[in-house]
């Protein structure tokens, strides 16, 4: 397997480009990453903004991850980074026509959730199934040492907040077993879903944390008609955008999950949070 991954200097894309089993491993993106450079796997800088060269260099692939994306819009669109970016890399496949794979790693909730990231995402997921032979890896919260979820779930806990909406479950998966299961299911085609059993929300993490740091619980109402308010309040007094809040309050977990395909006792997200603030 020849191997590029877009996006790969990431937290997720990084573990992929030190873990996958390949002839050849290249990572595109704007940032180096001082890790793989230190493994000396082969660094392409650029933007998927290029998408003229984006499709040049696909070319040489025969399994391309892509992982470019934004959180917030700060730098960058969704529309650019990920759709955009997409849209170029299935044209390139479609045009050499040679049998390349493209994996496209993607959101749980873009089925219902109604933040652009969402939205974006779910309209990028359609343009990957235009690929001969493409897999959507439908995804949950990721954790481990540098994620996000964690990063927000600690600017909640140490703030003034005292009331939050009750969250559904964050189903996190650890970066360690997302990468084995993706290994594992390289081959497939269509789209999986890849979420934990764990039962674990927004409140109860930021509880979590809380409690090891000696500080009081926040309190959790369970009101959707209120949930809109609270949420402007907690934007008011934490880093976080509204639409970041209301998309954590979301359910993502799916039964359908492959990750128990792959991995049989999955890390907790708990016990990561409790050994991490011990």
């Amino acid at each position: 397997m020849k191997a590029l991954l877009i996006g790969g200097s990431g937290f997720i894309g990084s573990r992929l480009c030190e873990s996958l089993d390949a002839e050849k491993i290249s990572y595109f993106s704007r940032h180096r990453n001082d890790v793989l450079a230190s493994k000396n796997i082969d660094h392409i800088q650029g933007s998927v903004e290029e998408t003229d060269r984006l499709k040049e260099i696909v070319k040489d692939y025969d399994t391309i991850f892509y992982l470019a994306g934004v959180f917030d819009e700060k730098e960058q669109k969704h529309e650019v980074v990920t759709l955009n970016g997409v849209k170029a890399v299935v044209d390139a496949i479609k045009k050499q026509d040679t049998g390349q794979k493209l994996i496209f790693f993607s959101a749980i909730n873009t089925d219902y959730g109604v933040s652009e990231f969402f939205r974006i995402r779910r309209i990028a997921e359609d343009n990957v199934a235009l690929a001969k032979d493409s897999l959507t890896i439908k995804l949950s919260n990721v954790f481990g040492d540098g994620d996000r979820i964690t990063r927000d779930v600690e600017i909640l806990a140490k703030s003034g907040v005292r009331k939050m909406p009750l969250g559904r479950s964050l189903a996190p998966v650890s970066v360690n077993n997302l990468v084995t299961a993706v290994k594992a299911f390289t081959q497939y085609k269509g789209t999986i879903y890849m979420c934990s059993k764990e039962d674990v929300s927004l409140d109860r993490a930021v509880n979590i944390v809380r409690s090891r740091l000696r500080l009081s619980p926040v309190k959790t109402i369970d009101n959707k008609k209120k949930n809109q308010k609270i949420i402007s309040k907690m934007t008011e007094r934490v880093n976080l955008p509204a639409w970041r809040i209301a998309d954590l309050v979301l359910n993502f977990y799916r039964e359908n999950t492959s990750l128990y395909r792959a991995v049989k006792e999955p890390d907790r997200y708990e016990d990561y949070l409790k050994a991490r603030y011990s």
